[in-house]
């Protein structure tokens, strides 16, 4: 038998370069334009000049600034504008150190006025300036940031003279701007998709690389200083990019969904982020977890379970004990939920409906609703991202665990989701109930009963062993949260009421009930469809998700109106159900389109048009709900003093201030009682009485008539309880209901002090215990 011998084609030396050029020129080319352009980025200088301040507000807040306090009216000395120090004055720069590192602080002052010093401290490290009757500008250099500070730079002058000296203008300038890890991440995203890319057609290739080459440098242009740092952004877009060549095979759908997500990742400057107060609980849990402490609220305190998010605080454990920020960790984190969350509405969608242009309504019309970009892509610090995200996984995953296989992972992705939040568990009862009348149905379909013993397994399986810890570590079936914030009453219900139909309202009601109601029409006529078999007993097509994600919906209204609802912004509740939702509404859309075209099929040719009537109705609904979304994004944000988002933000910033200020000037036995129990407590680790009972058993768990009738989650509280514990500080903010009772008039005084970021606190103080004040 003759020998075959093995031949190997060599690629033209044509083609061999084409294929380097693509997959190492590119990256290349970037990285060198990325680096080249680091000294032109703008926005790596922040003036500040004085009675020129951009947006400022009574609340000290403006472009640029926080808490500018302490200053006199602006006035004119030797030609220049300046302001007097008003005896101690000060003010924060945001963000200073996203510019990059080290900072250049150049200050304009003059004494104008007796030759005193004058004492000024940038970000706590104290100078002595001896200052003259003329302008002169005094630079520093700040090296690293302060950990009290984060990312800001804090400014502060203080002077006892009788007239105190004047300040023209602060520079604050980047000697050595970021740059070079976005610019290595920025090339490795690249390099991957060119790779992931390599048997596609060059134009194709050259065009989805060059969109997102061109991306990287337009954002390095128009990066301005934020939370994030242009590293984090590119990461995240690149990663995003990455996923887009994998899961959007049609070049047209991951062009739209690259603009969703660039987007996305814009919101953090466009409209700024925030983080919310109660975020701050589950990191106390977390701290004190990695310390040693257990799952406790209190260090050596009662065990209480303060937290109905177990699986966000141990994500936040993890960030803290890797020595991350977590604020910063937590909008990275949402953020990169945000963009799954997305995806993953995308891929629900054509694994529905295929690959045609319906699918891309769900990720556009989640990316553009205000309650969605509010708990995702602009932080808050909640867990509601990673409980939108594992729900809609859940969701999909039950619906193809129908076909006979993934049970037990669909069970196992339940169980995620219930031990983010405990809520969770309306989709595992959704699908159990689903995968039951399928079981119960006169033509029953047999592969129904393994996968529903599958889903059950694969949820007790990772859910049992953690329910049976925490019900012997806390001795409660529910959380505490769940005490202190429900009731039994009729004006609860009520609440829940106004709460739901705000949020509709919010979506555009009357485009939700059209497109509902052609979902629901189509899902009729499918009904019988759905349920036949082959002579083996086995589907012949794979049932429609919509009656899993009817029920889903249904059971989340029902429960979040039954509960109440809650006090935070866009009604946080309903978020984790709008990839669901938003995937109805677009079978809505389909089935008016598939309705239309059993009209023109069937009728007249004279009135074969009338088929185009049911799609006109439902393009110019979703067209009205994208209406009713987009228009109020601009007021909701983070940095406008005028709305609500910003209130919420300015609550944590004044309590992360009070806990430093406990942190720094309290002796470690010093006890707090307060009625907002997230940012101080984390800062100033210290006791802290919970005195609306989210963590603090005996609250929680009181019987109230009124409930219902006040703010939600904040209607339980026992004054004398309280006072009895003897808290040495109560927060102004606390006092209200307190001040009215000649107990605490006799037994605290009020003391104002200057914050450590230059703000000015109010507290109540026991008169017994004034040593707890260090000197």
């Amino acid at each position: 038998m003759a020998s075959v011998t093995p031949t190997t084609t060599a690629l033209p030396a044509s083609a061999t370069r084409r294929v380097w050029l693509r997959l190492v020129g590119l990256p290349m080319l970037l990285l060198l334009l990325l680096l080249a352009m680091r000294p032109v980025a703008p926005h790596q200088t922040v003036t500040i000049t004085m009675g020129q301040e951009a947006g400022l507000n009574p609340q000290g807040q403006g472009e640029h600034l926080y808490n500018f306090f302490g200053w006199g009216n602006v006035g004119t000395e030797l030609g220049r504008a300046a302001r007097r120090i008003d005896p101690t004055a000060s003010f924060m720069v945001p963000y200073a150190f996203r510019m990059g590192q080290p900072l250049l602080v150049t200050v304009t002052m003059c004494g104008c006025g007796p030759a005193e010093p004058v004492q000024f401290s940038l970000n706590g490290t104290p100078y002595i300036l001896a200052l003259t009757d003329d302008w002169q500008a005094y630079t520093f250099t700040v090296a690293t940031p302060a950990p009290m500070y984060a990312e800001a730079l804090y400014l502060e002058w203080h002077s006892d003279a009788a007239l105190r000296p004047l300040v023209h203008q602060v520079t604050v300038h980047a000697q050595q701007p970021h740059g070079i890890t976005g610019a290595l991440l920025a090339s490795g995203a690249l390099l991957a998709v060119l790779w992931l890319m390599r048997a596609a057609p060059v134009r194709q290739q050259l065009l989805w690389a060059g969109v997102v080459l061109f991306s990287a440098l337009l954002s390095r242009w128009l990066y301005a200083p934020q939370l994030l740092t242009w590293a984090m952004l590119i990461g995240l877009g690149g990663a995003a990019a990455i996923a887009l060549t994998v899961l959007a095979r049609p070049l047209a759908h991951r062009l739209i969904l690259w603009a969703v997500v660039l987007w996305l990742l814009a919101l953090p400057q466009l409209l700024g982020t925030w983080v919310l107060d109660d975020a701050f609980i589950s990191l106390r849990y977390a701290r004190n977890l990695i310390e040693g402490f257990g799952f406790t609220f209190n260090p050596g305190g009662e065990r209480v379970e303060g937290y109905t998010n177990f699986l966000w605080t141990m994500i936040m454990a993890g960030v803290l004990a890797l020595g991350w920020e977590p604020v910063v960790a937590a909008q990275v984190l949402t953020s990169a939920l945000a963009i799954t969350a997305v995806l993953l509405s995308y891929r629900f969608a054509v694994a529905w409906w295929g690959p045609c242009p319906f699918v891309l309504l769900p990720p556009v019309l989640l990316a553009i609703n205000p309650a969605f970009l509010l708990y995702s892509a602009r932080g808050s610090g909640m867990e509601t991202a990673l409980v939108m995200m594992l729900g809609t996984a859940a969701l999909w995953l039950i619906w193809r665990a129908q076909d006979g296989r993934g049970g037990v992972l669909a069970g196992g992705m339940c169980a995620l989701v219930v031990m983010t939040r405990p809520d969770g568990a309306l989709i595992p009862l959704a699908g159990g109930l689903i995968l039951l009348a399928q079981v119960l149905a006169p033509r029953s379909r047999r592969p129904a009963l393994p996968i529903l013993f599958g889903l059950v397994g694969g949820f007790a399986l990772i859910y049992a062993p953690y329910y049976l810890w925490r019900f012997s570590y806390y001795g409660y079936p529910l959380p505490n949260t769940f005490y202190a914030k429900t009731g039994a009453t009729t004006a609860q219900v009520l609440r829940g009421v106004d709460y739901s139909y705000t949020f509709f309202a919010s979506l555009g009601l009357r485009s939700v009930l059209v497109l509902l109601g052609f979902s629901a029409l189509g899902m009729l006529v499918a009904a019988g469809q759905a349920v036949r078999a082959t002579p083996s007993g086995h589907p012949p097509v794979r049932l429609s998700p919509a009656p899993l994600l009817w029920l889903f919906v249904l059971l989340s209204v029902t429960y979040v109106t039954l509960v109440g609802g809650d006090q935070f912004p866009l009604a946080r509740f309903f978020v984790p159900l709008l990839p669901a939702l938003l995937l109805l509404l677009t079978h809505g859309v389909v089935q008016a389109h598939t309705l239309g075209q059993v009209v023109a099929a069937q009728w007249d040719q004279r009135v074969r048009w009338l088929g185009y009537a049911p799609l006109a109705g439902a393009t110019l609904a979703v067209i009205l709900l994208a209406y009713v979304n987009i228009t109020p994004l601009p007021s909701l944000d983070s940095r406008d003093p005028s709305g609500r988002i910003w209130g919420e933000n300015r609550v944590t910033l004044k309590n992360r201030e009070l806990g430093w200020w406990f942190r720094f000037n309290t002796a470690p036995d010093t006890v707090v009682a307060t009625a907002i129990a997230g940012a101080m407590p984390f800062y100033g680790d210290r006791y802290t009485i919970d005195t609306l009972g989210l963590n603090d058993t005996h609250i929680a768990h009181l019987e109230i008539e009124t409930m219902g009738q006040g703010i939600a989650g904040a209607e339980k509280t026992d004054l004398e309880y309280v006072l009895n514990q003897q808290p040495d500080y109560i927060p102004f903010s606390t006092s209200g209901p307190y001040q009215e009772l000649p107990r605490f008039q006799q037994e605290y005084e009020l003391l104002t002090v200057r914050g450590p970021e230059g703000g000015e606190i109010l507290l109540f103080r026991r008169r017994d215990r004034e040593a707890s004040l260090r000197p």
